[in-house]
């Protein structure tokens, strides 16, 4: 019996076919959608930790602070996120953001475990950590996004380290934006659109990988106000979609597949590692969270 060619585009089709009925998942959130973690009226979803004065000025939808010790932390854990906060230093003084808070570790009193990004004037961009250790890139305690590969930064116990990032993007007086990216033990951070610190294999006293928890606003005795603070959660089931046909993009020049966060997403766009040392594989960062999968030839 005489067999009949293949039909041209079958096997493609195929493989196609098959990658999205064995990967195939409902995804559980819309990528791309930012939510308020403060709602610019009151402290709904938020918590206070030590004698931090705050005060919510729902006129100009900002958070007041204006002296004490603690921190406001979110009522619930995050793990790959992106997250964005304006902050303004009237008080010429300090506050931070803290990331993957562990609320049963206090190894310093009111500071609690885990790496905060520095909101002094004159220091924005650096970090401190409190029983905690990274790895990054840099030389000796100053951050470098050329540097060499640095293991095992910061101390573990109740004694602090200040990372240090020599090149500040502060604006002296006015409004300004801390962006994060993180993605379980590992984060990008930057101030003002300016990447200033990546940081990665982030792991608490006892070795232990720090790979999720809250989000959190420092209050260390000076008046400062915060507003515009965002979360987008990326923990979402990934979804596999073929490329539309005849739809080629910069971020997608070729047809093929790509994994995505959600349906209907547009295109994909690689992960890279952006700088991060040695090591670090696991650990990838991109803006929009999609990764190519399968390119076409």
């Amino acid at each position: 019996m005489r067999s009949r060619p293949v039909p041209k585009g079958f096997l493609r089709y195929a493989l196609v076919s098959a990658l999205v009925s064995a990967f195939a998942l409902p995804a559980t959130a819309q990528e791309g959608a930012w939510t308020d973690v403060f709602n610019g009226t009151d402290l709904t979803g938020l918590k206070k930790h030590g004698n931090g004065t705050v005060t919510v000025v729902a006129a100009d939808k900002v958070i007041d602070v204006t002296g004490g010790s603690g921190y406001l932390y979110t009522d619930k854990d995050y793990t790959h996120y992106r997250a964005r906060v304006e902050w303004k230093n009237i008080g010429h003084g300090n506050c931070g953001y803290l990331h993957n808070i562990d609320l049963t570790k206090h190894s310093c009193g009111d500071w609690p475990s885990g790496p905060e990004l520095q909101m002094l004037e004159g220091d924005v961009g650096s970090i401190w950590t409190t029983d905690c250790k990274f790895n990054t890139t840099g030389s000796g305690l100053n951050y470098s996004p050329t540097g060499g590969a640095l293991a095992g930064v910061g101390q573990y116990g109740c004694g602090r380290t200040h990372f240090v990032t020599k090149e500040t993007q502060e604006k002296v007086g006015e409004w300004n934006a801390w962006e994060i990216y993180v993605n379980g033990d590992s984060l990008e951070a930057k101030v003002n659109g300016k990447v200033v610190l990546r940081i990665s294999k982030l792991k608490s006293g006892g070795d232990l990988a720090m790979i999720k928890g809250r989000m959190g606003l420092q209050i260390e005795g000076a008046h400062v106000q915060w507003r515009n603070w965002q979360v987008m959660d990326l923990t979402v089931t990934p979804v596999i979609h073929p490329a539309a046909r005849g739809k080629a993009s910069a971020a997608q020049p070729r047809a093929g597949l790509f994994l995505a966060p959600s349906p209907g997403a547009a295109s994909g766009v690689r992960f890279t590692r952006e700088g991060l040392p040695p090591g670090s594989e696991a650990a990838y960062f991109t803006a929009s969270g999609k990764m190519t999968l399968v390119p076409a030839p």
